[in-house]
């Protein structure tokens, strides 16, 4: 009987290492899914801020864009209202 016993306590003692082993893999595993879970969220904020600059961009060089048309056309109506002047006086 002490021979069994001997047995099951070794098994036992296996048994509690392996699992000691196996719940500190799972805390680890769990800490590391928690840091990629905040770093996804921080670069999840980055890409927010890019885009809403991006959009940002987008719209002033609409706008800058028109006014180089708008300037352009002022420019050359100027141009062409001063070739008439000289032309016909």
């Amino acid at each position: 009987m002490d021979s069994q016993m001997a047995s099951v306590m070794a098994n036992h003692a296996t048994i509690l290492g392996n699992q000691a082993e196996i719940e500190l893999s799972i805390r680890h595993q769990h800490q590391c899914i928690e840091d990629l879970k905040r770093e996804v969220a921080a670069f999840r904020a980055i890409v927010h801020e890019v885009r809403d600059i991006m959009a940002a961009m987008h719209v002033s060089f609409a706008v800058f864009k028109y006014i180089a048309i708008v300037g352009a056309a002022i420019v050359s109506a100027w141009h062409a209202i001063k070739a008439a002047w000289k032309a016909f006086w």
